[in-house]
Parts: structure tokens; sequence; C-alpha cells
């Protein structure tokens, strides 16, 4: 017979890797908390608080708690990721616009 996971093993084995996986982007704010004008510092930090509230979000839905997993964590996850990718994208278009106008001035 083979070994059947059920649903609780799921969330520990996601939520574990959640959160092992939230040491990168955690590990590179702590490299670069010298360089406060980092201009990916603001995206590094969404990406740590995305990946910590998917880790606590399996971790709600390992105990059941399905409001506060489903109802709560879920759509703030989401709109963390949604804006990390907002501003990821503007910063990244407000770079290679500085680095235009600096090649148009030498």
């Amino acid at each position: 017979m083979p070994f059947k996971l059920i649903q609780s093993d799921y969330h520990l084995i996601d939520a574990v890797a959640y959160f092992v996986s939230a040491a990168v982007p955690i590990y590179l704010l702590l490299k670069s908390r010298n360089s406060v004008d980092n201009p990916l510092r603001k995206v590094m930090i969404m990406l740590a608080g995305f990946v910590l509230t998917q880790g606590v979000y399996h971790v709600a839905g390992m105990l059941g708690l399905k409001l506060l997993s489903k109802g709560i964590l879920e759509p703030v996850s989401a709109t963390v990721l949604l804006s990390a990718a907002v501003v990821y994208f503007l910063t990244r278009r407000r770079l290679t616009k500085q680095e235009v106008s600096s090649s148009h001035g030498n």
C-alpha cells in the first residue's frame, strides 16, 4: 500500500518550503542594508513579505483555520505579490529612463 499524504501534510511541507525560501530575500535585504539607495530594496521587502505570508497561510491551513488562511491570508499574499510586481515594473522603468538620460548626457 503506497504512502498517502493528507492535506495537513501537504500544508506542512509547503510551509517549510516557504519559510526556507524566505531566507533568500531576507539574506539579500540584510546584505544590502547599508545601501539605503538600493532601488530594488522595496521589491525585496515585498517579496520577503509575500513568501512569509504564504508560509503563515500554510501553517494556518495545516491547523484548520480556513477563515484565516483562505479568507485573509490568501488575498493578502496575492495583493502583496501583485504590488511587488508593480513596484518592480515602475522601478525598472525609472532605472531605464535614468540610464537613457545619462547616456545622452555623455
